[in-house]
């Protein structure tokens, strides 16, 4: 078999085995594209280390091999290109599948090698190989992601005002509130302290639950007229060109690209081929497999990474770049991925690893619907009021840093949301319905004029929309632009009587509303976490506690080695305790977590499959102790105790 045949025999397999599924995952929906600033030259990269490249390395790599290198690579790239068709049939898949799709796809390899007229068949099938990169590129995602914005016409302002705007995601007003509608200052003292000197909107709400939507909404001030993507060449018109003839423009995105877009960048691609590299491995692997691999449902990019690193060093770097030059006024921007899950960081500022689904046996997806469990939608209610605390904690450093460089008192300091999230069982976690409306579609909005000394709290109805029109007003500048918002400011403009969302198929829903503090959920927050209390009280124990029962399970604890060195002066610390319980059960469990002979939580299993369950407890980080840690799992007799 020479060089040539042995080429076009890779060439065929790899593409449809690694390069297709691949760039399918990249050109499913061109936002993935959007969040990693893909430019025309990373795509063609792409295409050409994996359409081209990786045949060709796979070539020089087994010529001088003996013949059995090359039987054995097209029996692994055909395995792994039957594994997917044999995931659809089976589901949910697991060992069995992956055995079977290896012994079909070396069968094949046998084939090849045995029978010269099916080997012949692959030489003269392998130009449908090229229809991979072509229909990649004629892909209309790709095309909507890749295609080029005009120059920005920047509007003409005289304002020097210098400005700093945050963003912040999946952030519901009512996760800030106490029983009477205020901020909780006991939990949130730096939020409080912000509200004490701005203007609050309290009675904000967003125009879509999706911040790919919601976001360039409130940049632009226009209601989008049918789906677009968050680019420059789709918002032509936003905050970043309305200040950016003559502000000094420092803007962070994550999912955006108002701003004019960045050409190659190596890091950039890097983070694409990560990202592209998890999306492959769960299309091809048998679900049993993918259950610990990071979600690709959650964000748009950065799945690998599940520790808050990245988002902690993003806020650093704002906060280190808020240095006034002097010259010619500022605007600093930040969307910034928090409170978004996953939920991983304390009131402290430690940090604790979230398991995932290998901890809670589903895939809590980004737009998807909480399992109808209670357990389970407390546990991440508690997480996510935790990790409020820490951007609590943030707030109080970013106004910490604006004093400490002369910005506050000449600043125009906007905060806000793009959208909320609900928790509640067997409800959509961003769609809202009568029980999760609130949480999800009331965002907070805090803005700080320019001198301004005293808080005031505005109830009028405003919108997401009206942002830019409010931060137009507060520095004198005229949109050149037709806007669909209102100042909030201007009280001489009429309040509205209807609000707007967007729904399905970009239909735009009126309705009215105003915020409670009545509902279902928000008095569901108060009976489960209490209000103008610290956040200790989220550890309470049961009193009296449970008896221990007599069991024949085997508990095994995930990752124990991280309790034997643990280390209180770093950031991390392994609060979240996860765990297995194996053998015959016809019922779930209430568990009791000891830490160094400590109680400290306690919680329920909830099954994964036959004859193994899971559970999860949150314990306060006070628990732990330098170095070595004891662990204890103990089952508890059945009685009604608190879910952790």
């Amino acid at each position: 078999m020479n060089a040539r045949t042995r080429f076009l025999q890779l060439f065929v397999i790899v593409n449809l085995a690694v390069a297709h599924p691949t760039l399918q995952g990249a050109s499913r929906q061109a936002e993935f594209l959007v969040a990693h600033y893909a430019t025309v030259w990373d795509l063609i990269l792409l295409v050409t280390l994996l359409c081209f490249a990786l045949p060709l390395l796979l070539l020089l790599v087994e010529t001088p091999a003996p013949r059995s290198i090359h039987f054995a690579l097209v029996g692994l790239f055909s395995s792994i290109l039957i594994l997917p068709v044999f995931k659809q049939i089976v589901e949910p898949s697991g060992t069995l599948i992956l055995f079977a799709a290896i012994f079909a796809g070396f069968a094949f390899s046998w084939l090849v090698f045995r029978v010269p007229g099916i080997s012949q068949t692959v030489q003269l099938v392998s130009p449908i190989a090229l229809a991979v990169p072509l229909i990649f590129f004629l892909n209309s995602s790709v095309h909507s992601a890749l295609s080029e914005a005009k120059r920005p016409q920047f509007a003409n302002v005289s304002s020097k005002t210098p400005v700093i705007m945050i963003l912040l995601d999946e952030f519901p007003l009512v996760s800030l509130l106490d029983d009477q509608g205020n901020i909780d200052e006991v939990r949130y003292p730096n939020f409080a302290q912000l509200a004490s000197g701005s203007t609050w909107f309290r009675n904000t709400t967003t125009f879509s639950s999706i911040t790919e939507v919601s976001l360039p909404v409130i940049l632009s001030g226009k209601y989008p007229d049918g789906e677009r993507l968050p680019t420059l060449k789709d918002y032509p018109d936003n905050l970043f060109t309305l200040l950016g003839g003559n502000y000094d423009m420092h803007v962070t995105e994550e999912v955006t690209q108002l701003w004019p877009q960045r050409g190659f960048s190596v890091r950039s691609f890097v983070l694409l081929i990560q990202d592209l590299t998890a999306v492959y491995l769960h299309t091809v692997l048998p679900t049993e497999f993918t259950q610990s691999l990071p979600s690709v449902t959650e964000k748009w990019t950065n799945f690998w990474n599940d520790s808050g690193e990245n988002r902690r060093g993003i806020f650093q770097a704002f906060l280190d770049n808020l240095q006034p030059n002097g010259k010619q006024p500022e605007l600093f921007f930040l969307h910034e991925m928090l409170p978004h899950k996953p939920w991983i960081y304390l009131p402290s500022g430690k940090e604790y690893r979230d398991y995932g689904s290998l901890v809670w046996g589903t895939s809590i997806l980004n737009r998807g619907k909480w399992l109808n469990n209670a357990a389970i939608v407390q546990h991440f209610w508690k997480r996510h009021l935790l990790q409020v605390g820490f951007v609590d904690r943030l707030i109080g450093q970013l106004v910490a840093k604006l004093k400490s460089s002369g910005l506050y008192d000449s600043c125009l300091l906007v905060i806000t949301s793009d959208h909320g999230i609900g928790f509640w069982p067997d409800e959509s976690l961003r769609n809202p319905s009568n029980v999760t409306q609130q949480d999800i579609l009331y965002v907070p909005f805090f803005m700080k004029l320019p001198g301004q000394q005293k808080g005031e709290i505005v109830d009028r109805a405003v919108e997401t929309i009206d942002i830019l029109p409010t931060i137009a007003d507060a520095l004198n500048v005229t949109i050149p632009w037709k806007v669909d918002g209102v100042s909030a400011l201007d009280r001489s403009v009429p309040e509205r009587k209807n609000r707007t969302r967007v729904r399905g198929n970009w239909h735009l829903t009126h309705y009215k509303s105003n915020l409670d503090t009545n509902t279902a959920t928000f008095q569901e927050r108060l009976k489960l976490f209490g209000a103008r209390s610290g956040f200790s009280t989220f550890f309470k124990l049961p009193n009296p506690m449970p008896e221990p029962a007599s069991y024949n399970f085997r508990l095994q604890l995930i990752n124990p080695r991280v309790f034997k060195a643990v280390d209180l002066n770093s950031d991390y610390i392994p609060c979240l305790i996860p765990g297995l319980v194996h053998g015959s059960m016809e019922e779930e469990l209430n568990l009791l977590i000891r830490i160094n002979g400590e109680p400290r939580a306690v919680t329920r299993t909830f099954p994964m499959r036959k004859r193994l369950l899971r559970f999860g407890a949150l314990v306060p980080e006070s628990s732990f102790r330098q170095g070595d840690n004891q662990v204890e799992v103990i089952v508890l007799k059945e009685s009604m105790v608190p879910q952790n």
